[in-house]
């Protein structure tokens, strides 16, 4: 889900101006060839469960119903990865970065944050 929003943040950009065609394309070749390839990218799963355990974030972080779906993944693969000695870097919209935050998730925000920032967080990765 978070792939997809990213889709639809750059798209944004895209079409009111503030990124070009050129660096839609580019910004969508390196994410997957330095992401979304990269055997460390990892997912989780939704389930009935996850899903049940996202509903008080709805009310906690005034999100919407899919918004908490994705906040409750991110802290569920946080933990896993964190248990293996690694760590996520979450990507999302606006209005899932501050309750994301609040969880205690590193975020990248895809509207303000620089290529300078997702090289630092990057580095940060074991």
């Amino acid at each position: 889900m978070s792939i997809i929003e990213l889709y639809s943040v750059l798209a944004r950009n895209r079409n009111d101006g503030r990124i070009t065609e050129s660096a839609y394309r580019q910004t969508f070749a390196e994410f997957f060839t330095k992401i979304a390839d990269n055997e460390a990218f990892a997912t989780a799963p939704v389930s009935d469960t996850l899903i049940l355990s996202a509903v008080d974030f709805i009310v906690q972080h005034n999100i919407n119903a899919t918004d908490a779906i994705i906040l409750r993944s991110a802290i569920v693969l946080q933990q896993l990865l964190h248990e293996s000695g690694n760590m996520l870097l979450f990507c999302d919209a606006l209005s899932l970065i501050r309750a994301a935050q609040a969880e205690g998730v590193t975020m990248l925000d895809p509207e303000e944050d620089t290529g300078e920032r997702l090289q630092q967080l990057l580095g940060m990765m074991p």
